[in-house]
């Protein structure tokens, strides 16, 4: 550049008044800029108002991307060059998301990528990458790759991106607005074409997180901190919950039953993890590392100085399975191991178990199990029914408590005339149920008949029915 013109771009820079940018055509990769045009309200002597603009003049600086070299006299990139200071601020600072890389030259921070004009850093994340070539664009943001992202067609505003701009596509019932030259009957016959679009997307087990202005990347979500379960949701089985020993910190962790061993998938414990010892099995509460005994295997040995055989031990490690506790069972649904219930102890109820289920060892919480009263026993005493009832298995691994059982009750023992019997005299008083005796006593002159045997008297017992046994006529002697 010329002494006289390098004069007149020193000048230029924030000094000469510039009304629009061709002012600054003089400074290359500079534009004027200028306050907001005001508007000043000016009132006649009719006291009626007029507006009149205000004509505001701006100052030539470097465009977007570019700073002032002081000893060049000249706007220029920011990116790809020396890092150095220019207005008294690191020159990187003119590019928002640009650092000064270990070899002083200004590049894009992390999660950032350098636009084609070498002018501006741009968003990785979510921004439009190739179908042909799935990685390149994500390269720079790392554990991420390019996928489809399905958009929501239902929703009042829809974005699509395409590769030049995005375009913004409003509700019917209200005005469409398009930020590219393509017409909206253009656009809404595409719509169904671009619903879906290459983007770049952290790999599953990572979320997108800006640290800050300059660092942008994917973390994974197992450890993230976090206030609800929506944000653990980009691995499946991920809930958020407080740390050890802190209910104010909370992180996305695996649920209980589920474990990580690489930080990208929580997967179900049960049956599923190898374990080496009951602490593998943490995870999955009331379980217990169940494995094979160890296993010796013998080698012999052939010392070369001497001829006698010794015998060496070596002990092979056996990998287990994570089972639940005695007296627990794992639920499915659940993806925990619960307290089991064994069978109720009859104990003096007088119930007996349903002869189908007896023989289970352990049953699930809400199973119902089916009881009644042994023979000759009702639940009322005052009913001669053979009903059945149920039980339930609780949370607390016990059955709710059985429901006792009464004698049946015969009554009291009644006999017509016809049937020639005196009395019936109970053995124990007031004592008419079950297995209870009495002596039935004929009329004088009259006799049980029993083939060979005359008796005056015979006995008869409450039977499990909750009826006497059968009472015979007594006859006169002689017939």
């Amino acid at each position: 550049m010329a002494p006289h013109n390098i004069f007149k771009s020193a000048q230029l820079y924030k000094k000469r008044n510039c009304s629009d940018d061709t002012s600054c055509s003089k400074l290359q990769h500079s534009v004027c800029v200028k306050p907001a045009r005001t508007t000043v309200a000016m009132t006649s002597i009719a006291s009626t108002e007029s507006s009149s603009s205000q004509i505001i003049y701006g100052k030539c600086e470097c465009d977007s991307g570019y700073y002032y070299n002081n000893s060049q006299f000249a706007c220029q990139k920011v990116l790809r060059n020396n890092c150095g200071v220019s207005d008294g601020a690191n020159t990187c600072s003119y590019v928002q998301h640009a650092i000064c890389a270990e070899n002083k030259t200004c590049v894009c921070g992390p999660g950032f990528e350098i636009n084609a004009q070498n002018t501006s850093c741009n968003e990785v994340h979510k921004s439009t990458c190739s179908p042909q070539n799935q990685h390149f664009g994500c390269l720079f943001l790392p554990n991420s790759i390019c996928t489809i992202e399905t958009k929501n067609s239902g929703s009042s505003l829809i974005t699509v991106r395409y590769h030049s701009s995005s375009t913004f596509l409003s509700s019917p019932s209200t005005k469409t607005t398009a930020t590219t030259t393509t017409t909206t009957s253009a656009i809404t016959s595409q719509l169904s074409d671009e619903a879906e679009s290459f983007t770049c997307l952290c790999k599953h087990g990572y979320y997108y997180l800006q640290l800050n202005e300059t660092h942008a990347a994917c973390e994974p979500v197992l450890g993230r901190p976090c206030d609800n379960d929506q944000q653990c949701s980009g691995i499946i089985n991920a809930v958020c919950k407080g740390m050890l020993h802190s209910t104010t910190v909370k992180r996305c962790f695996c649920a209980n039953g589920f474990d990580s061993s690489n930080q990208l998938f929580c997967f179900e414990v049960y049956r599923n993890k190898n374990c080496s010892n009951d602490t593998s099995c943490s995870s999955l509460q009331h379980s217990r590392c169940v494995r094979p005994v160890s296993t010796t295997v013998k080698t012999t040995s052939i010392p070369s100085t001497k001829t006698i055989l010794t015998e060496t031990s070596i002990s092979q490690i056996i990998y287990g399975k994570c089972e639940c506790d005695s007296g627990y069972y794992y639920n499915n649904s659940k993806f925990a191991c619960k307290k089991g219930c064994n069978l109720p102890d009859v104990g003096n109820t007088l119930t007996v178990i349903e002869s189908s289920q007896a023989n289970d060892n352990l049953f699930k919480q809400g199973f119902v199990l089916n009881y009644k009263c042994k023979e000759g026993y009702v639940f009322d005493n005052n009913s001669t029914n053979h009903v059945i009832k149920n039980t339930t298995c609780l949370f607390d691994g016990t059955f709710q408590q059985l429901k006792s059982c009464y004698k049946k009750d015969c009554h009291k023992p009644e006999h017509a005339p016809s049937e020639n019997i005196q009395s019936i005299n109970l053995t124990q008083k007031n004592e008419t149920t079950y297995k209870a005796n009495a002596t039935v006593i004929c009329l004088p002159g009259y006799v049980y008949p029993n083939g060979s045997s005359r008796k005056t008297q015979y006995n008869i017992s409450c039977t499990s029915k909750g009826t006497w046994e059968i009472k015979y006529n007594c006859v006169k002697i002689g017939l």
